[in-house]
């Protein structure tokens, strides 16, 4: 789920808008001829159409740990060695010691209209859209 480290989660308005979409693009490529047309739509094609509710935008930085605390050493430090006061002291520090590279990213939900526009519609592609919507 893209929502687990805070981004925007994908959303589509509403799943029955994506399939009166494909049946218009179906009837699109058969160029109007709809008597021989079947309404399957592969993976590839749902894709396309729902990829077109939002944009995913990413980019990579590097740099060092913001906390600089990726690794971890322990020391054990023996104080009054030889004595009867003889104490072992741990110490533990963090560190970095290299460039990490970094994701970010950022998900902008289009509208239904927006998509819509996209898509360039006919006025009969308008019809279709609204009977198939139906």
């Amino acid at each position: 789920m893209i929502n687990q480290f805070g981004n925007r989660k994908i959303k589509t308005e509403d799943y029955n808008e994506i399939l009166a979409i494909l049946a218009v693009k179906k009837c699109r490529e058969m160029e109007g001829d709809t008597s021989n047309m079947e309404l399957n739509f592969t993976s590839k094609e749902i894709a396309e159409a729902v990829e077109r509710f939002y944009t995913f935008e990413y980019s990579y930085s590097y740099s060092y740990c913001a906390g600089n605390d990726c690794k971890k050493k322990i020391c054990k430090v023996v104080h009054n060695r030889g004595t009867k006061n003889e104490w072992t002291e741990t110490i533990t520090t963090f560190y970095c010691d290299k460039n990490h590279q970094w994701l970010h990213g950022s998900v902008t939900n289009k509208t239904l209209d927006e998509v819509l526009a996209s898509y360039n519609f006919t006025d009969r592609e308008w019809e279709l859209y609204e009977m198939y919507l139906g």
